[in-house]
């Protein structure tokens, strides 16, 4: 693939991303509309004109005007509202099942010297029947509404009627469905416009940053063995790394060198650290190449050996940066290769060398618009690691 038909079909890839998250973006928001509209009530009729005119029908939705303080009846199964016996500005008793929060707003405008609210309220809810429950209720509590009165059975329809008001509100718990699903929305929006559009315009130029497998072919052919060639890379994210070196005729200059010294001994480097950072991840016919995507601290111990053992030794013959050694590692030192697999098809990938040393990275299967190869390069690494394993 070159790099034209790479950036034709890493575009098109885009587009049809942007399209889909503008698509769930605004069907989550239409969805959110039309439900919050279709449960919006029509005109609620006049409760007391209601009543002298027109039949009682369940489910009607009406509204119920009130100076006076609510009186509780008792808690309802529901815990989100309450029974309450409410006086409407004609002094008709009801029965209304209404929302705590509706029930604070009133008592808001309650003037105490006056015993009345400083304005009208006005009360929608649809008319439901008053079923055993609710009678029961409101019966053995009406001496808070009929203090010195009698109300029993028998009279009972004449003092509270034969059907309470059900407050008719956007419940809590469907509100915050609505906002979650508003923000999910937003989110969308977010990625679409602050995530794939600028991705967009760098793949018109041809610009990946650092997920541009030009950009990596570069950036690990600095650290190639002679006459070598990279055969795959990916680009990963370092976990951990332990990498022991040991250098023949050189000395420490204590500054982040090595000074090239052929009458020095031999000193062992142990390079590591343990944060995460960007890193790409490349083979060649017989290396496992590292090269970090932006330049980040190690920790470094220096020791003077005399005996190597199983770590390969480099001959300086000239002085080397700590930051260009340890990037390199023979397949032929690769002890053993562990994968395990994590979220969202990356792979955690630990690689232990035969003098102890070990890499642990984590590799994704995708690596972004400008690495389409991503899954394809991952392969072949690891079967490369895995035919270095002795």
């Amino acid at each position: 693939m070159d790099d034209k038909d790479m950036v034709s079909k890493v575009k098109k890839s885009l587009a049809v991303k942007f399209l889909a998250l503008l698509c769930a973006a605004f069907g989550l928001f239409g969805f959110v509309l039309f439900m919050v509209f279709s449960s919006k009530p029509k005109e609620a009729a006049d409760l007391s004109g209601f009543v002298l005119n027109e039949e009682m029908k369940e489910g009607r939705y009406v509204r119920l005007e009130t100076d006076t303080a609510p009186v509780a009846v008792a808690p309802s199964l529901e815990k989100e509202s309450q029974f309450y016996y409410v006086t409407d500005r004609n002094g008709r008793k009801y029965v209304v099942n209404m929302s705590s929060e509706t029930f604070k707003s009133i008592m808001e405008t309650w003037d105490q010297e006056t015993g009345k609210l400083q304005e009208a309220y006005q009360i929608k809810g649809e008319i439901r029947s008053i079923d055993e429950r609710v009678k029961g209720m409101a019966l053995s509590n009406s001496y808070k509404a009929f203090p010195g009165e009698e109300v029993n059975e028998e009279n009972f329809p004449e003092y509270l009627g034969e059907f309470y008001i059900k407050e008719k509100i956007l419940g809590r718990r469907m509100n915050t469905v609505y906002t979650v699903l508003t923000m999910i929305g937003v989110f969308f929006l977010v990625l679409a416009f602050g995530h794939v559009v600028p991705a967009m315009v760098k793949a018109g130029k041809g610009d990946f940053g650092m997920f541009d497998e030009k950009n990596m072919m570069q950036a690990l052919k600095k650290y190639l063995p002679e006459g070598e060639s990279v055969l795959a890379g990916v680009h990963g994210v370092g976990n951990e790394t332990n990498i022991k070196m040991i250098f023949k005729n050189c000395v420490y200059d204590g500054d982040m060198t090595l000074l090239f010294d052929k009458n020095a001994g031999m000193v062992q480097v142990t390079k590591g650290k343990v944060c995460k950072f960007d890193v790409y991840v490349g083979v060649t016919q017989n290396h496992l190449v590292l090269s970090e995507c932006e330049r980040y601290k190690h920790f470094y111990e220096f020791e003077n050996i005399f005996a190597a053992g199983e770590t390969d030794v480099t001959e300086l013959i000239a002085n080397v940066s700590l930051q260009d050694i340890g990037n390199c590692f023979p397949l032929a030192d690769v002890k053993s290769c562990e994968v395990k697999n994590i979220w969202m098809g990356a792979i955690n990938c630990t690689i232990t060398m035969k003098n102890g040393s070990y890499l642990k990275l984590m590799l994704p299967k995708r690596g972004g618009a400008g690495m389409p190869r991503q899954k394809e390069h991952r392969d072949k690494i690891l079967s490369r690691l895995g035919a270095g394993v002795l």
